[in-house]
């Protein structure tokens, strides 16, 4: 995977909601590998956030040609799990004595 997918698929999903995310990854997991983008993506789930509507788009792009789709829905789901992981380990809590 190039590393700039890399990089969109993290802002991607430091932006989304985690529901919205799950479902826009089961969608990805159900195309067929030579579904071209323009034919499929009034599949994915709709949102009214410009910023992660154009994020989405850029992933997209960037994954045509270096991997499938499938494998696109199941990269971008276990990195928002590791990511959802980190920052539960990761969390501050205020403490006020």
């Amino acid at each position: 995977m190039k590393a700039e997918l890399c990089g969109l698929i993290d802002e991607l999903i430091q932006e989304a909601p985690r529901s919205w995310l799950e479902t826009a990854c089961n969608e990805l997991r159900s195309w067929p590998a030579d579904a071209r983008i323009e034919s499929h993506q009034n599949r994915l789930p709709a949102t009214y956030n410009g910023d992660l509507s154009h994020k989405l788009q850029l992933v997209l792009r960037s994954a045509v040609g270096s991997i499938s789709w499938e494998a696109l829905g199941c990269a971008i789901a276990v990195c928002a799990t590791l990511h959802a992981k980190w920052e539960l380990q990761n969390r501050v809590e205020l403490l006020w004595a």
